[in-house]
């Protein structure tokens, strides 16, 4: 399950949880504790330099026979701005990483809030119940619970909201990590495939050497 889906989950969890604590026709026991939200780890993603090379001691012979699973299509490609774009996404990625783990440190901490609102609200409910039936006791933890439970609303609302900012941070860092991998994978080909022309051309001035002689 990726980052996205679980992060749903959670915030589902946690809407419902609190339609439960203040709906007075479910006891207090069935609400249990949210999950925690993890942020994503960090890509491990193997990056290319512009200056290393795959396979060194690998035969140059057999070009034609090169796996390009991906179907990469080398004419037109200017070198340099594969490079530069490899860079800036690199750069994005580590941006967007950066964001994604402070946003999720905050909605960790508005989780546990939420945990808190939820638990006062199942005591206040607790607590109404527990007063005998029409009595000024009653009334008044009644608008106790009722103070408390308009309280959690605004901050379930806050809640939702800086959870749907993180599920689209989640979503930009993923599909920034699928671009990043695109463009490597690119890169790694085409500086392979410069390397055997490189290769070949130096085998080729060799052999008309050797014919020369």
């Amino acid at each position: 399950m990726n980052s996205s889906s679980k992060f749903l989950i959670l915030t589902t969890f946690i809407v419902l949880g609190f339609i439960i604590s203040c709906n007075d026709d479910i006891t207090s026991s069935s609400v249990s504790d949210p999950p925690i939200a993890s942020s994503p780890t960090s890509s491990t993603d193997s990056t290319t330099d512009t200056d290393s090379t795959t396979d060194t001691d690998s035969t140059t012979e057999n070009t034609d026979n090169d796996d390009n699973p991906d179907n990469i299509n080398l004419d037109g490609i200017d070198p340099e701005d594969l490079f530069k774009k490899v860079k800036e996404i690199r750069e994005k990625v580590d941006q967007l990483e950066k964001e994604t783990a402070t946003h999720y440190e905050i909605h960790n901490k508005m989780v546990e809030n939420q945990k808190k609102i939820l638990n006062e609200i199942k005591e206040k409910k607790r607590i109404m119940r527990s007063k005998p039936e029409g009595s000024k006791e009653q009334e008044k933890a009644k608008k106790d619970f009722e103070d408390h439970k308009k309280y959690g609303k605004e901050r379930l609302n806050i809640f939702k909201v800086q959870s749907n900012f993180l599920h689209k941070l989640v979503v930009s860092l993923d599909q920034a990590r699928n671009d990043k991998m695109d463009l490597e994978k690119k890169q790694e080909y085409f500086l392979k495939k410069q390397k055997q022309k490189e290769q070949k051309e130096q085998k080729e001035q060799k052999e008309q050497k050797e014919n020369k002689n």
